[in-house]
């Protein structure tokens, strides 16, 4: 969900990476934002405009401020806010000049966090957030950055960037809204983004400009830049992705997640990092990539190996990789697997509620389905392999175990 701003005061916004960055690098939609939240009455314009002042008077280079050069920004920050903020603000500004120092000394420390490049930018991360739909839809939906919405019908839509001017929805051609050389230069306007939104119940391919292919499960969301930035590719996603990487030796490719960053150069991984789901995971079907956790747990892995991460914890095995990849070519391999998971799978991808008995959880199966059969086959077929049955009512799936054999 969107960050609720209800209520922020000055020293709140000013301690708000979105806030931060939005203010300092504005774009078109993050000034709609912020002037919708103004207008509702969520935030008063009074600590938003101070805030703004604040953090503007800030911007200051890269460089050790002496005693002096602090006496100076405060004199010059009197003299502007003079000029520029109304009475209501000035006096607002006076009644905060008894805790100014505390404030400022706040302000300095997000500013060097800011202006100082660290290896972790949340840029991506609040972004990603803010660009998340309020509301779930049965289409896919790929919203781009000139606020143009497409709603693709169909189980399975096929997305792929023909160019920086036209991309094709399964057979239809769309012209993009573009900046002309703005747009294919991504050095020459602040970073934009789009966005796929896949429900449950459905499915998409996504081939990037640059190549790169991804196969995008029911319930997932990938958020990627208009255009690569000219020294490193990064993608934001949630939910299952399987993805073949073009090569790229300038540009390594980053795929962020709310738990681990995977960079890679050319490869080809599966990744799982559901919001909802305790266990993420990454699956190495070909190349190298390097796994970081938020912990800082750093992990490379080879083919054939799954990475998985639960409760701040790592773990590396050796696998079959087909085996976590057969999604994306209509096949479920469970080996070993709760039943409970092999259920919330199911109910993902086919879009249905399915609930089950508790003693059903404790269940474990190995064997494989054909998910291109419609969900009752699907559960008839799970019933040879496990002493279980299911009822549907109103288009609801209750699992329960056989009643024991007298």
């Amino acid at each position: 969900m969107k960050t609720d701003y209800t209520g922020y005061t000055t020293e709140k916004l000013l301690q708000d990476d979105y806030f931060i960055h939005t203010i300092l690098h504005p774009v078109p939609e993050t000034e709609l934002f912020w002037k919708q939240l103004l207008k509702e009455g969520k935030i008063k314009q009074s600590d938003f405009e101070l805030a703004v002042f604040f953090l503007r008077s800030l911007r200051v280079k890269k460089q050790y401020m002496s005693p002096e050069a602090v006496s100076s920004l405060w004199e010059n920050i009197e003299i502007k806010n003079k000029n520029r903020l109304n009475r209501k603000v000035r006096q607002m500004y006076r009644l905060l000049l008894p805790t100014a120092c505390g404030l400022l000394l706040l302000l300095l420390g997000v500013s060097y966090l800011y202006l100082y490049p660290h290896e972790e930018t949340p840029t991506l991360m609040s972004v990603a957030r803010s660009l998340k739909p309020e509301k779930e839809t049965e289409e896919v939906q790929l919203l781009l950055s000139h606020n143009q919405q497409i709603f693709i019908t169909g189980q399975e839509a096929k997305i792929d960037y023909k160019s920086s001017e036209e991309i094709q929805v399964n057979t239809q051609t769309i012209k993009l809204k573009t900046d002309s050389a703005a747009y294919r230069d991504a050095t020459l306007q602040p970073m934009r983004y789009n966005q796929l939104v896949v429900p449950v119940g459905k499915r998409s391919t996504l081939i990037l400009q640059d190549s790169t292919k991804l196969w995008v499960n029911s319930g997932s969301r990938i958020v990627y830049p208009v255009v690569f930035a000219s020294g490193q590719r990064e993608i934001y996603i949630e939910g299952e992705v399987y993805l073949e990487v073009a090569p790229d030796k300038k540009r390594p490719f980053l795929v962020k997640t709310t738990q681990m960053d995977i960079k890679v150069l050319g490869t080809s991984f599966n990744v799982t990092a559901y919001e909802n789901d305790t266990v993420k995971s990454v699956v190495l079907v070909t190349g190298s990539v390097k796994v970081e956790t938020r912990n800082q747990q750093v992990s490379t892995l080879a083919p054939d190996h799954l990475f998985t991460y639960t409760h701040g914890t790592a773990s590396i095995q050796k696998v079959e990789a087909g085996k976590y990849i057969s999604w994306k070519d209509g096949i479920y391999n469970y080996e070993s697997e709760s039943l409970a998971v092999i259920l919330k799978r199911l109910s993902r991808y086919y879009g249905k509620e399915i609930t089950y008995e508790p003693a059903v959880s404790s269940l474990k199966c190995t064997g494989k389905l054909d998910i291109k059969d419609d969900l009752e086959t699907v559960l008839s077929g799970l019933m040879l392999t496990a002493p279980i049955y299911y009822i549907r009512q109103e288009g609801r799936y209750l699992v329960a175990l056989l009643p024991a054999k007298e």
